[in-house]
């Protein structure tokens, strides 16, 4: 029997938080030229503003298309 190191449930979740820090780079390169903004909700949410409309709140599994 072959074994593989890290196991598959640690490898899940450093795919998952090295997908978290491309998408957060990606976004703030967006807000960085001037495509975008931050805001954070009333609740305390974080909010990625599109000058051309779309809105998308960030939380901890995900990102959700607003508008």
């Amino acid at each position: 029997m072959s074994m593989t190191w890290p196991p598959a449930l640690a490898r899940a979740e450093d795919d998952k938080q090295t997908a978290r820090r491309e998408i957060a780079a990606h976004f703030q390169a967006s807000v960085d030229a001037g495509f975008a903004y931050w805001r954070i909700d009333d609740y305390g949410h974080t909010e990625l503003h599109f000058h051309s409309g779309e809105v998308f709140l960030l939380n901890e599994t995900g990102v959700t298309r607003l508008r």
